[in-house]
C-alpha cells in the first residue's frame, strides 16, 4: 500500500502522537455517509454514538469499506507497520445544547495487547471545530507510562465510564480541527478529549 504521510508528517507524529487534517473522501461523501446514519437512528429511534460505540463496523458495509480506505490504511500503516488490525470501531455523535463531551483520556485504557503501540484514525463526517467539541489532545503525552484512570460515571461523559486522566495541564492542548471528509490519526497512548458541541449543528465521526 503507497504511502500516505510524508517524512515531515510522520516525524511530527512520532513528535506529538498525532497528526491531522488528512483528506480521505469528499463532503458530498461524508454527508451521504451521514444521511445513512441518521436514516439508521429514524428507524430505531436510537442515537449511533450510544448503539454503534464498539463495533460499529458489523452493523453497515460501508462502514467497514470507511476502514479499508487506501489513505486509512495506508495513514495506520505508516505509523504502526503492516498487518493493521481492526480493534475497536465507534461512532462519536454530539448533539448541539446537550452538554456531552469526552473526558481527558488515552484509548489504550480500553486495549488489552501487550504492546501500546496503536493507534486511533477518525474520520469526520461533519466539521469538527473548537465551537462543535473538536478532539483536542496534549503534545507528547503518549510517550511514558499508562496513566491512571479515575472512572468519573458522568452521565454527559461520552466514555462508558467516565474514565478520566486527572490532573491534565490543558493549557498545552491543540485543537485537532477537520472538515467534513477528513481524518486525524493519533497514537493510542496520547492523553486527549473534547469540550461540548456549543454550536447549533451537529458534530459527528468515526473512530
Amino acid at each position: 500500500m503507497p504511502r500516505v504521510l510524508t517524512e515531515k508528517q510522520l516525524r511530527q507524529y512520532r513528535r506529538d502522537g498525532f497528526f491531522a487534517p488528512l483528506d480521505v473522501i469528499s463532503p458530498e461523501e461524508a454527508a451521504s455517509y451521514l444521511a445513512r446514519l441518521e436514516a439508521y437512528e429514524a428507524e430505531t429511534g436510537e442515537d449511533a454514538s450510544r448503539t454503534l460505540r464498539v463495533r460499529s463496523v458489523l452493523a453497515f458495509k460501508w462502514l467497514i469499506d470507511l476502514a479499508r480506505h487506501p489513505r486509512i490504511a495506508g495513514a495506520l500503516q505508516d505509523v504502526i507497520g503492516p498487518n493493521v488490525l481492526l480493534f475497536l470501531s465507534g461512532v462519536w455523535s454530539k448533539r448541539p445544547d446537550t452538554g456531552k463531551f469526552v473526558s481527558w483520556h488515552q484509548d489504550s485504557a480500553y486495549n488489552p495487547f501487550d504492546r501500546n503501540d496503536g493507534a486511533t484514525a477518525w474520520i469526520a463526517l461533519t466539521d469538527s471545530t473548537p465551537e462543535r467539541g473538536c478532539i483536542r489532545v496534549i503534545p507528547g503525552s503518549q510517550r511514558g507510562r499508562q496513566a491512571v484512570h479515575e472512572e468519573t460515571f458522568d452521565p454527559d461523559n461520552l466514555l462508558s465510564r467516565g474514565q478520566t486522566v486527572p490532573g491534565v495541564e490543558e493549557s498545552r492542548a491543540v485543537d485537532m480541527v477537520l472538515r467534513a471528509g477528513q481524518f486525524s490519526i493519533h497514537h493510542e497512548q496520547v492523553v486527549h478529549g473534547s469540550a461540548p458541541n456549543a454550536s447549533g449543528e451537529r458534530r459527528l465521526g468515526i473512530g
